[in-house]
């Protein structure tokens, strides 16, 4: 018993030594040893609304506006430093989701990164929120986009599809769309965590 309570405090060390209880964004103080934001900087996260309706998609949204407290949690999630962000970041997709109207997805995807871009991150930050995703909706999750190709395309036809997805710009979210509107899906929608930028400006 002695040892389980040494080792606990040890873990409880650990975690505060590599992941202090201070916002990542303001260094404001949270009762949380893992911190999303503050409540401060949490309150400043707004959800947009969705896009308006453009082919290949019939319904997309990008979360948050490219400022602010989103950005440093973008940072640290895309940067392979917190992956757990999946966990606190995956809620705000389901809501906006919901709140859209959107029919629940038949098949979740997400986009793919290069073998050296998830050697390097250590893991595909899209591919961990569309797992959250996947659980909290309680629908299907398929590794079927490739950066070259998507595998069983069979699997993606006739069915509503939700692409989930983190780091694409316009222009790379729109490519990936019209490569699997080419497999007849019934209907696909995109969530971005971010506004997408122009890879053009």
């Amino acid at each position: 018993m002695e040892s389980r309570s040494i080792f606990r405090h040890l873990t409880k060390a650990l975690q505060i030594l590599f992941f202090p209880p201070v916002c990542p964004h303001c260094d404001g103080p949270t009762s949380d040893p893992f911190p999303i934001l503050c409540p401060l900087c949490i309150d400043q996260l707004e959800p947009q609304s969705p896009f308006p309706f453009e082919k290949p998609f019939a319904g997309r949204l990008a979360l948050f506006e490219r400022q602010g407290a989103i950005l440093t949690l973008h940072h640290l999630f895309q940067s392979g430093k917190r992956p757990f962000l999946a966990d606190q970041l995956a809620p705000y997709f389901v809501v906006q989701a919901l709140e859209a109207n959107w029919p629940l997805p038949d098949l979740i995807l997400y986009t793919p990164l290069s073998a050296y871009s998830q050697w390097k991150i250590g893991y595909n930050p899209s591919h961990l929120l569309a797992q959250k995703v996947s659980l909290i909706l309680n629908r299907p999750l398929q590794s079927l986009l490739r950066p070259t190709h998507i595998r069983h395309p069979e699997w993606i036809t006739g069915r509503n599809i939700l692409l989930i997805d983190t780091q694409s710009s316009y222009e790379e979210l729109f490519t990936l769309g019209h490569r699997i509107e080419q497999e007849l899906p019934l209907r696909l929608y995109a969530i971005q965590l971010l506004q997408p930028f122009s890879s053009e400006t």
